[in-house]
């Protein structure tokens, strides 16, 4: 009974699926196809249930729950907009079962492999698809799993590595922006096979991990690979949780690390972000990359000429003397963003938040501002032209209500020049502006 069931199951499914029209929707039968072969193919069966006795077989498991979990969450959502394709379809022609049973059967045929289109009817497919100028998005969702699990085919599930060296490989560069895990396993193994490279460029950021990574492990894990190296440039980011913070990890402790003459050119900054996260920052002099993120209070006395992308973010607030050093460190910025919800001064201080600043900074290359996760002092700072002094800002990211506080409802004149040249002005939610917004901002597209 229980078989009969799925047989009637699924010639239901075949009933909704196909009597819609959507011909685009037999890629799901190959979506079921990869499925299938992607198990017996790419997964070795025997290496998981050897890895653990539970572990293993619980993961392979959990593989098979989600892509069943994803296929079924298509179906009924291709089933739900088939409804009243179907309903439709029967109006308007009486002889429509025939026409269904039949195209259901070479559906059939074609997923199991009994039925193949020849070239003539691939031709005609693929016309009918592009001859459509407009289709419906859910068309579009099968051929998209489709491609994601071709995608976790080739990537994640191929068990096949190759271990030999690369003897052909002089020059190799590696940038991730994207925090990841796994540096041993991954990069560093990856690393031991290039024992013929005269040039490295590494830019990473690593979460988690057992230490972090400084001096002495580039040098055991990396360098003492490669002799012919002579051209190492890198920034290294390590993120991790401490156990005991109480114990600090200093600028000092990191250079000590650092014994290899060849590598003096370095710099060090170490930031506390909360009492249990860290993260540890070695790169190699001059900066070469044009990007920095979670950069706090601790800016070193470096000129980064090369960046010109900056995301700050600090558990204390930025104050004048911050921004000071901020424009000296990175004098070619183009895109600031800023992550501080702290107010430069508390309230019973609130009155020296306008004589601590000292003077205008100049921001001359920045084209991009983004000030929507801050407190309301930061857009103050920024826009007040008594502050900051920014020609060319031609994107703002702000909260709505902070922009009328900070330019009192758009007119005050300390504010009006930095905003003059805005041309993108981008707020929390969708907005009509009122008149007042685009005499404000005279550039801004209506």
């Amino acid at each position: 009974m229980y078989v009969f069931n799925c047989i009637l199951g699924f010639l239901s499914l075949f009933y909704l699926l196909f009597i819609g029209k959507i011909s685009s929707c037999s890629s799901l039968l190959y979506t079921a196809e990869m499925l299938f072969q992607m198990i017996p193919m790419n997964f070795n069966a025997h290496e998981l249930s050897e890895a653990a006795a539970f572990l293993g077989p619980f993961c392979f498991s959990l593989f098979i729950l989600l892509v069943l979990f994803v296929c079924m969450s298509m179906f009924l959502t291709i089933i739900n907009d088939s409804f009243g394709t179907v309903r439709d379809e029967i109006k308007l022609n009486g002889d429509v079962d025939q026409h269904m049973f039949s195209f259901m059967f070479y559906k059939f045929q074609r997923w199991i492999g009994l039925g193949r289109l020849n070239e003539l009817q691939r031709l005609e497919e693929r016309d009918g698809q592009m001859g459509s100028k407009y289709l419906d998005p859910i068309e579009h969702f099968p051929n998209k799993i489709d491609k994601l699990l071709d995608a976790l085919n080739r990537v994640y599930m191929d068990q096949i590595i190759s271990k030999n060296d690369l003897p052909n490989l002089k020059c190799f560069s590696l940038m991730c922006c994207h925090s990841f895990q796994g540096f041993d396993n991954v990069i560093v193994r990856l690393l031991h096979r290039m024992i013929y490279l005269k040039e490295l460029t590494l830019y990473l950021h690593i979460f988690g991990g057992s230490k972090f990574i400084a001096g002495t492990h580039l040098d055991n894990e990396i360098l003492i690979h490669m002799p012919q190296l002579h051209t190492f440039i890198f920034y290294i980011a390590s993120e991790n949780v401490i156990a005991d913070p109480t114990i600090r990890i200093s600028n000092d402790d990191i250079q000590r690390t650092f014994t290899n003459i060849e590598h003096r050119q370095v710099a060090f900054m170490v930031d506390y972000f909360e009492p249990y996260k860290i993260i540890c920052r070695v790169f190699s002099l001059p900066f070469k990359f044009h990007l920095l993120e979670h950069i706090g209070n601790n800016i070193p006395n470096i000129v980064f000429n090369s960046v010109t992308h900056l995301k700050l973010w600090d558990k204390d607030a930025f104050k004048y003397e911050f921004f000071v050093r901020l424009a000296r460190a990175f004098p070619f910025l183009k895109n600031l963003s800023i992550h501080n919800i702290i107010p430069s001064f508390l309230a019973h201080n609130y009155y020296l938040r306008d004589k601590d600043w000292l003077s205008i900074i100049e921001y001359p290359h920045l084209i991009s501002l983004d000030v929507e996760r801050t407190y309301s002092d930061y857009v103050e700072n920024f826009l007040n032209e008594t502050k900051s002094y920014i020609p060319h800002l031609a994107e703002l990211k702000v909260t709505y209500y902070a922009l009328k506080i900070v330019t009192k409802n758009f007119t005050r004149n300390e504010t009006r020049h930095n905003c003059a040249g805005v041309r993108q002005l981008i707020v929390e939610d969708p907005i009509v502006y009122p008149k007042d917004v685009y005499c404000y901002f005279p550039l801004l597209s209506v």
